[in-house]
């Protein structure tokens, strides 16, 4: 048996610790070769369990009470994405520092590279624009601009953009 926690680091176990639970249906016994994942579901924990001999796209939520045979393994599995959580958090925060000392994108520093989106914003139509990395070999945050002024400063990547949008 497997446990895989949110970053996909797999902990194996010895073959005697197969762990069958009973399908009411059938009255089937299956093993638990990998729990994939957690979710919380009316307040109650749920886990993601790939049955051995079985493809990956027939796993199924279980409640924890149908688990009780694996709490063991169901233990292990919570300890290691509390681990995980942590380190994302640490690198979320990481990468936030990271964002705040990069600048925004501007036409008067900047060549844009590519429009990402274009949607309506307060009456006007605004552009998600992706900008080409500076002679630093830094890219500029993307920035949210009016198309009245991607169309004065960049209009060839506006035309771009759209005429991907058409499929012809």
């Amino acid at each position: 048996m497997q446990i895989s926690s949110s970053k996909h680091q797999k902990t194996s176990f010895s073959d005697n610790d197969y762990v069958i639970k009973k399908k009411k249906s059938s009255g089937k016994f299956f093993n638990v070769e990998q729990i994939l994942s957690k979710r919380i579901q009316n307040c109650k924990p749920e886990y993601l369990i790939k049955w051995e001999g079985y493809d990956i796209k027939e796993a199924t939520w279980e409640p924890i009470k149908n688990l009780i045979s694996i709490q063991k393994y169901l233990n292990e599995f919570d300890k290691n994405n509390e681990q995980n959580e942590e380190n994302d958090k640490s690198e979320k925060s990481d990468k936030k520092n990271q964002r705040n000392l990069q600048r925004n994108g501007n036409f008067e520093e900047d060549e844009a590279e590519e429009i990402m989106g274009v949607y309506p914003q307060n009456g006007d139509i605004v552009a998600l624009i992706k900008w080409k990395k500076d002679r630093n070999g830094k890219r500029p945050l993307e920035t949210i601009i009016s198309t009245k002024l991607v169309k004065e400063y960049a209009a060839l990547i506006l035309v771009n953009f759209y005429e991907t949008k058409l499929n012809i």
